[in-house]
């Protein structure tokens, strides 16, 4: 580490956003991957919300040795979503990276994306791909591969309605983007901030790219607060959920969002045992009639978007009757031409949201018995 590093003058200033609390056991590893990025021209904000552990006493050795660091501490506890608006208040970046105290940067993290965001100035940020890092490991692998444009804005937008494609750490946006907006985070989330953050953006009509690359390794540890609170993070999740909805689909009635938050949970779906199946085949074909008459989404996009989320459900719904899975698909007339969707979107996702579940394989059977 040195005390001034030489960067171009010619390149835009990255405002990296770092909160951080009790992060002792990662933070040291965390900041020395953004440390050594090959994008020189970076401010680093650090504010630690009054940590019990020796996050800062490390912090400050770094900051001492780094003019890009500036570390703040807070003399009380404000919580993630409001010390994060704190942090942004500081920056004075064209672009804002966000960075969780526990995640790793890929060294190509920033020159990839900043490459990407100005070739593409109509576009207000873009993520990345994750890589999982289990608990405490040291054995990973940066991903320092030339960026790969996977999805664009029409396909992420289009997807709102039933997940986020984009995760919190893995974004860089454009700063004025936040122009007017008094506070990013509501500060009313201990949990789902991101979505917060997120859910403010698009209301203010952020567009977005998601990169094929795997530049962030995303930390899988129990310390992980949407793990230690499993039901928060779940009763938390369902306001952001009602509030997506009610502003997307504003003809979805109360029993709309109620039943689609349980259809659009892979988990909780398993207890209604077909339950919402006749309510489920109505809701998805009230959504194509309302985007054909609005034209709120790109309406190819959103077809095979419903028809991945349409697959799945039906699948899980029938979970035990592959052949009854296999007729469930088939049951939206406008779904059929994407159900077997050769596209990248359709064949990822579906991959990711099937892995590791015990009814992976009874789907895949039932596609079989056509």
């Amino acid at each position: 580490m040195q005390k001034n590093i030489e960067v171009k003058s010619d390149t835009p200033l990255v405002s990296v956003i770092l909160p951080t609390y009790n992060g002792a056991k990662f933070i040291e590893e965390t900041l020395q991957s953004v440390l050594d990025q090959t994008y020189k021209n970076l401010e680093i904000i650090i504010i630690d919300d009054c940590s019990t552990d020796n996050s800062y006493d490390i912090l400050k050795i770094y900051a001492d040795k780094d003019d890009r660091i500036k570390l703040y501490r807070n003399d009380k506890n404000l919580g993630i979503g409001e010390n994060s608006n704190k942090a942004l208040s500081l920056a004075n970046g064209e672009y804002i990276m966000m960075q969780d105290h526990d995640d790793l940067s890929s060294p190509v993290r920033v020159e990839a994306i900043i490459k990407v965001l100005e070739g593409n100035p109509d576009i207000t940020g873009c993520a990345t791909r994750t890589k999982k890092l289990k608990g405490f490991t040291k054995d990973y692998v940066y991903d320092i591969s030339e960026p790969r444009v996977a999805y664009d804005d029409e396909y992420i937008h289009a997807t709102e309605i039933f997940d986020r494609l984009i995760l919190h750490p893995t974004v860089v946006y454009r700063r004025d983007i936040l122009s007017g907006i008094d506070k990013p985070y509501s500060g009313e989330f201990k949990i789902v901030s991101d979505d917060d953050l997120f859910y403010t953006l698009n209301k203010a009509g952020a567009r977005w790219f998601f990169l094929d690359n795997r530049y962030l390794l995303f930390r899988e540890h129990n310390s992980r607060t949407s793990v230690s609170n499993k039901f928060l993070h779940y009763n938390e999740r369902k306001i952001m959920i009602d509030r997506v909805i009610k502003d997307l689909l504003p003809f979805a009635t109360d029993e709309d969002i109620k039943c689609h938050a349980i259809i659009q949970s892979r988990r909780e779906v398993l207890s209604y045992n077909g339950e919402l199946s006749e309510w489920a085949i109505s809701w998805y074909k009230k959504i194509i009639a309302y985007n054909l008459e609005s034209k709120k989404f790109n309406h190819e996009k959103l077809l095979e978007i419903m028809a991945l989320y349409w697959k799945l459900y039906a699948t899980l719904t029938n979970i035990n009757s592959p052949l009854k899975a296999y007729k469930m698909y088939h049951s939206i007339e406008e779904l059929l031409p994407y159900l077997e969707s050769k596209g990248k979107f359709f064949k990822e996702w579906y991959k990711r949201f099937t892995r590791g579940t015990k009814w992976r394989l009874i789907g895949n059977k039932a596609l079989k018995k056509r």
